[in-house]
């Protein structure tokens, strides 16, 4: 075991938060903490919605290894695969001349060894793990009505390790940075292991240059995975590439690549809320009822809604989306009162009469994710937007962009 660096999160708890604070001490200066202050980088927009990119987009991806097929290849979005190609072709001269260490095992011909993964894909793994242990928690489900409820009531408990919806998911630290299309990863290292990097990264002899030469074409290293380049969005060499694309600013970039997770869920709620139902609830509910002297054990059938049509005409849609910002209100963890939230719902379905989904949703969300202090209704908030031009006046701390 090493004694000033983890090794692994199996280590004894004290030691281990010491040597953590320790490798990030002395590597701070060199690196990006994507783990605190640019945690939402690559994950919201300027005003902190949650974004994402579908893997559906292929015309936005390049591969990374291109004798494969798409199928079984790496991608990243377009330009910051040219831009990667670049930087290893800039490391594959300096190695030639002599310039760097010719034998380093991961700083000297440098490869993609890991990028883009599907959110989509992520969250429909995640969300059948949810339903399993949701099931195997509430084995007496008769009927729509009662899921909600206690979806409310799990996340009072435990909203940020184990949020419900795609738009939360986006946003957990657990999710991987890699679901932006703006990572990749020249190492097949275990991130947990702080030793490793010390020795494999920071203590090689191209080090700074692997620094430096990042920087140079737009790249930001990641302090907890220092083998992951994250593409600067904000930088202007990386946006040179972009350029190329028809994105040559960052905000371009933004509406060029990515989708509303708020907006794309909500259209899909309805189904998720249908198929998180019959997931959970069981095929028959066995009680016990007292007739005269004797217990009879009796066996009733949970609410068949039949398909999903019939589902939503049954549940309406105006319930379904007071159900959505209800759930992403707890997982957001503000400091609304009760009285607050019901008024931003109520907003929200109003909005929703007079304009389109896409509108209201983007609106709550706006309203759900700034990162100052909660002042106002939904309704309030819009209109003083429009007083001052649609400009955002908002804090790019945490998106780094």
């Amino acid at each position: 075991m090493s004694k000033f660096f983890a090794e692994s999160n199996l280590e004894p708890l004290a030691q281990l938060f010491n040597k953590r604070v320790y490798y990030k001490s002395i590597n701070s200066n060199s690196m990006i903490d994507f783990g605190a202050e640019k945690y939402l980088y690559g994950r919201v927009d300027r005003l902190f919605r949650p974004i994402y990119v579908p893997s559906t987009h292929d015309h936005k991806f390049k591969s990374l290894n291109k004798k494969r097929g798409r199928q079984n290849s790496l991608v990243a979005l377009d330009f910051v695969v040219d831009a990667f190609n670049d930087l290893a072709q800039q490391f594959a001269k300096c190695v030639q001349v002599g310039n760097i260490s010719p034998d380093d095992a991961y700083l000297s011909n440098i490869k993609a060894y890991r990028a883009y993964i599907d959110p989509k894909s992520l969250y429909g793994a995640y969300m059948s793990s949810y339903a399993r242990i949701f099931r195997a928690k509430n084995n007496d489900i008769e009927d729509f009505d009662e899921v909600q409820p206690k979806i409310e009531a799990a996340l009072k408990i435990s909203s940020t390790s184990s949020p419900f919806t795609f738009p939360a998911f986006v946003k957990n630290r657990r999710t991987p940075i890699n679901i932006s299309g703006l990572a990749i990863e020249i190492a097949d290292i275990n991130c947990e292991n702080d030793n490793a990097k010390m020795e494999l990264f920071v203590g090689s002899k191209n080090w700074e240059f692997y620094l430096n030469a990042a920087k140079s074409f737009g790249f930001m290293v990641d302090l907890d995975v220092p083998w992951r380049l994250v593409a600067d969005i904000g930088s202007s060499v990386m946006q040179e590439y972009a350029a190329a694309y028809g994105a040559d600013n960052t905000d371009r970039i933004l509406n060029k690549y990515y989708l509303s997770a708020g907006y794309q869920y909500a259209l899909e709620f309805p189904k998720r809320s249908y198929d998180m139902y019959n997931a959970v609830k069981p095929r028959q509910i066995r009680y016990t009822q007292q007739c005269g002297n004797k217990t009879v054990l009796k066996i009733k059938q949970p609410r068949n809604y039949g398909n999903l049509s019939s589902f939503e005409e049954q549940i309406g849609r105006m319930k379904l989306l007071e159900n959505y910002c209800r759930t992403r209100v707890l997982e957001e963890e503000t400091n609304l009162s009760e009285n607050e939230v019901n008024i931003l719902i109520d907003d929200t379905l109003e909005l929703l009469k007079s304009s389109s989904l896409s509108v209201s949703i983007d609106a709550f969300e706006q309203f759900l994710n700034k990162p100052f202090d909660y002042h106002g209704s939904l309704s309030y908030n819009i209109n003083r937007n429009k007083l001052l031009n649609h400009k955002n006046i908002i804090e790019t701390t945490a998106t780094g962009y």
